[in-house]
C-alpha cells in the first residue's frame, strides 16, 4: 500500500502538470479539446491524492510500522479517532492533508457546471500551480511514504518493520487538537478558492476558446461570483465609499475587483 500511495502522488504530480502547461495552451490557442482535456487531468489529479491520502490511513489502521511517518506518530495501542488526526501530526502528513484539502475544493470547482464557463481555463491554471507546489513538497521533500530500511554489510539498504511504534505526541491527544487543524486548513483552501476565481474574474474581457472576441454574450459577468453580503458589510464596516477603492478592494461599487474578500482571507 505504501507503493501504491507513492506512486498515486507521482502520478498526481505529472497530471498536475499537464493540467497546468496544458492549461496556459489552451487559453492561448483557444482550443476546446484542449480545455476539456486539462480540466480532466486536473479532476484526476484530485482523485489521485485522495487516493494516496486514504493509502496513508490504511497504513495506520493496519499498523504497518515499515513506514517511518507510522512508526514516528502512530502505535498499536494507540485509539481509532487518533489515529484519523495522526495523518497531520506531522509535517509530512500535514503537507499531504494540505494537498487532500485543496484537491476536494479544486475537484469541486472543476466539477460545477456553472454558467461562467469562461472562466474555468484560468481558474484551472492557477489551481494547478498551486496543487504543483505541494506535490513537489509531498514527492520530494517530505514524502510521508519513505520505508525503514538499514545498511546491511554489503552496503545496500534492507527493508525493516518495527514491532510497535512510538505513538502520537501527548500534546496531540486532545479532542480539540484533532478539530482544530482541519478547521484551520479548510478556511484557507477555501479562501484560496474564492479568491482564485474572483481575480480571475477582475481581468479583462475573456471569450471561451474558440468563440469569437465580439460576441455579445462572450464577456463574463462577474457579478455573479460575487458575496454581496459579506462584501457590502466589509465595505460599510471599512467605509469604503470611492468607485476606485472599492473595485481594488472589492468592497464597494464597480465591477472589477482586484483583491476580493481580502478581509476574510487574512482573518
Amino acid at each position: 500500500m505504501d507503493l501504491f500511495g507513492s506512486f498515486a502522488l507521482v502520478l498526481a504530480f505529472v497530471y498536475a502538470v499537464y493540467a497546468f502547461v496544458g492549461g496556459i495552451a489552451a487559453i492561448l490557442a483557444r482550443h476546446p479539446l484542449l480545455v476539456k482535456s486539462t480540466r480532466q487531468a486536473g479532476i484526476a489529479s484530485c482523485c489521485l491524492i485522495f487516493l494516496a491520502t486514504f493509502s496513508l490511513e490504511y497504513l495506520f489502521f493496519s499498523d504497518n510500522f515499515s513506514i517511518a511517518y507510522v512508526v514516528s506518530h502512530s502505535n498499536r495501542d494507540l485509539s481509532t479517532f487518533y489515529k484519523i488526526a495522526a495523518l497531520w501530526s506531522g509535517q509530512e502528513g500535514s503537507l499531504l492533508f494540505w494537498s487532500f484539502l485543496l484537491a476536494i475544493y479544486v475537484f469541486s470547482v472543476l466539477t460545477y457546471r456553472n454558467k461562467n464557463g469562461e472562466l474555468m481555463p484560468y481558474v484551472g491554471v492557477v489551481m494547478a500551480g498551486v496543487q504543483i507546489f505541494f506535490l513537489t513538497l509531498n514527492n520530494f521533500v517530505a514524502s510521508p511514504f519513505k520505508a525503514l530500511a538499514t545498511p546491511a554489510a554489503n552496503g545496500a539498504l534492507e527493508y525493516v518493520a518495527r514491532a510497535d511504534g512510538n505513538g502520537l505526541t501527548p500534546l496531540l491527544q486532545y479532542p480539540e487538537m484533532v478539530i482544530h487543524p482541519p478547521n484551520l486548513y479548510s478556511d484557507g483552501r477555501v479562501y484560496g478558492i474564492y479568491d482564485t476565481v474572483c481575480v480571475c474574474a477582475g481581468c479583462p474581457p475573456r471569450t471561451l476558446p474558440g468563440r469569437e472576441v465580439d460576441s455579445p454574450d462572450a464577456q463574463v459577468d462577474d457579478d455573479r461570483l460575487d458575496v454581496p453580503v459579506l462584501r457590502n458589510h466589509a465595505g460599510r464596516a471599512l467605509g469604503v465609499r470611492g468607485a476606485r477603492m472599492g473595485r481594488l478592494l472589492g468592497l464597494g461599487p464597480g465591477r472589477k475587483r482586484l483583491i476580493p474578500t481580502g478581509s476574510c482571507s487574512c482573518f
